[in-house]
């Protein structure tokens, strides 16, 4: 047999099909993390609507928003109990709700697996309540991570 015959791609040929796709991948990889990072920080912002919601019932029975302790009778999110000072820790580690009488707001904790540190607050978002003298229902992003703060705000 001849080496006449044989047909292969060459090193040139090579090189460019592997830059092609070192530059497809560099294109794709942040839009995959802010994929990731949205389906983590979603479920969140749903509970957050949730907490802000109950906050909101119970201003119209009450007159005005709850203390911390009446906060538990108008709050359920499963997973996410109350604790006597205006706060939830889900069980899952994730999400810390937070309410002070003017505002609720979720700081986002991106954990590996359950007790895996992975990032910290990464993220902040905050809803102004309904009833408050300024900004009624503003939402605003906060966080230290630059993707999860981009994320945040395109949920604005």
């Amino acid at each position: 047999m001849s080496a006449k015959g044989l047909k292969a791609f060459t090193l040139i040929e090579m090189l460019v099909v592997v830059l092609i796709i070192g530059i497809l991948a560099a294109i794709a990889w942040p839009q995959y993390q802010k994929a990731i990072l949205k389906s983590k920080i979603v479920p969140r912002l749903l509970n957050l609507k949730s907490f802000k919601d109950g906050l909101e019932m119970a201003y119209l029975t009450l007159g005005r928003y709850p203390n911390y302790q009446e906060m538990k009778s108008y709050i359920d999110i499963p997973g996410c109990p109350p604790t006597d000072n205006g706060i939830l820790m889900c069980d899952d580690g994730y999400a810390l709700y937070n309410y002070n009488f003017t505002n609720v707001s979720v700081s986002v904790n991106l954990f590996k697996e359950k007790g895996n540190y992975e990032g910290g607050n990464r993220m902040s978002y905050k809803i102004n309540l309904d009833n408050r003298p300024t900004d009624p229902g503003k939402k605003a992003c906060g966080g230290s991570d630059a993707i999860a703060k981009k994320v945040c705000e395109s949920l604005l």
